[in-house]
């Protein structure tokens, strides 16, 4: 049977504002994917992509209305963005099973979170994705625990600090020594975390899960750490991340699936 969710999102923005950010290129860039070719006009074609991931989609511009709403079709796949002023309303319809609902509610969660910063913090400036990845066997509910509880924190990525609910204000002391203090953008639980990192020039760290096209018992971890502006990362930060998510899998391969 095929399922439908719909997310809210309250952002301090123009509908005219939140339509540039869902209906262009160069907006879709700054908060979805990490790459985007073609414009959002009614029966166009977007290629969006994620080179890092090996990933891409094109999609089906069905309806355009500006400063209203955009239509995206995939397959039978289905994603109506709505744009009023201060708020952003996605309903995706075609999705297949549970899992896959959930996790679509929190990676929309998450995007709507960058999105957010983006627009208070980075204003018409382009993003720049670093990814993170290494698959282990565990469960998106298992790794949420490790992105959130102090104790799980410990093992892998910070010396102190929890990450608390949405909304919330985060100080983390990272385990090579840098600060990361912030505010907590997305926090879905059983899933996916997404935080504000003001040392890092007001940069944005997503912790999530994939599912692995390997193994149903295995997932794929992921940091994505966007940068705004310049291209550049500080490898001393990226070092750190990437030594942080091989702890985790560690830490989450000793514990097996639970």
């Amino acid at each position: 049977m095929s399922r439908c969710i719909t997310v809210h999102r309250s952002v301090s923005a123009s509908r005219n504002r939140l339509w540039k950010e869902c209906a262009t290129a160069h907006g879709l860039t700054r908060w979805q994917a990490d790459a985007v070719v073609g414009d959002a006009t009614r029966g166009s074609v977007l290629t969006l992509s994620w080179p890092a991931m090996g990933l891409s989609v094109r999609v089906h511009v069905a309806q355009s209305i500006p400063d209203k709403c955009v239509v995206y079709e995939v397959g039978s796949s289905r994603l109506t963005i709505e744009v009023e002023d201060g708020e952003v309303i996605l309903t995706h319809e075609g999705l297949r099973s549970e899992d896959e609902e959930s996790g679509m509610i929190s990676a929309w969660r998450t995007a709507l979170g960058v999105l957010d910063h983006g627009i208070q913090c980075h204003p018409d400036l382009p993003r720049h994705v670093r990814w993170f990845m290494q698959p282990v066997a565990t469960t998106a509910s298992f790794a949420h625990v490790y992105f959130t509880e102090p104790a799980a924190l410990a093992q892998w990525l910070t010396l102190s600090g929890g990450v608390p609910p949405e909304g919330a204000d985060c100080q983390l002391r990272l385990a090579w020594g840098e600060s990361l203090t912030g505010q907590v953008l997305a926090n879905t639980p059983e899933r996916d975390v997404a935080l504000t990192w003001k040392e890092q020039a007001e940069s944005c760290l997503v912790l999530r899960t994939f599912p692995s096209p390997r193994a149903p018992d295995e997932r794929l971890l992921a940091i994505a750490w966007s940068r705004y502006g310049s291209p550049d990362f500080p490898e001393a930060s990226a070092q750190g991340l990437q030594a942080a998510l091989e702890r985790l899998c560690r830490s989450l391969s000793r514990m097996g699936v639970a």
